[in-house]
């Protein structure tokens, strides 16, 4: 089954993911803010992959969704995939990570 959703306006545009990693556990907690709204991320980063859940701030309102990536020393590389609560609207996009350098 495929199903294409609805064209609609919403959602569309650049926007930032800011993740913190706890060590040694290698558990992710963030945010991403901007076209997709004002989104949670919570999930795990291990030596070669991320995988999170995004979820609206305002449980009543937004995009939920995946991020899965791919790591490479200090970079990951990924996709987001994401719908509206109702799932007429559906978003992909893709991230770049970087490990700022201390």
């Amino acid at each position: 089954m495929k199903f294409r959703g609805e064209d609609a306006s919403v959602g569309i545009g650049e926007g930032t993911l800011t993740i913190n990693v706890e060590m040694p556990s290698g558990r992710v907690d963030g945010t991403c803010d901007g076209a997709l709204g004002a989104l949670l991320v919570r999930g795990v980063m291990t030596e070669d992959s991320f995988r999170a859940q995004l979820a609206p701030k305002d449980p009543s309102d937004g995009f939920t969704g995946t991020a899965i990536g791919a790591r490479q020393g200090d970079t990951v590389k990924g996709e987001i995939h994401l719908s509206t609560s109702t799932g007429n609207v559906i978003r992909d996009a893709t991230f770049s990570i970087v490990r700022p350098r201390k």
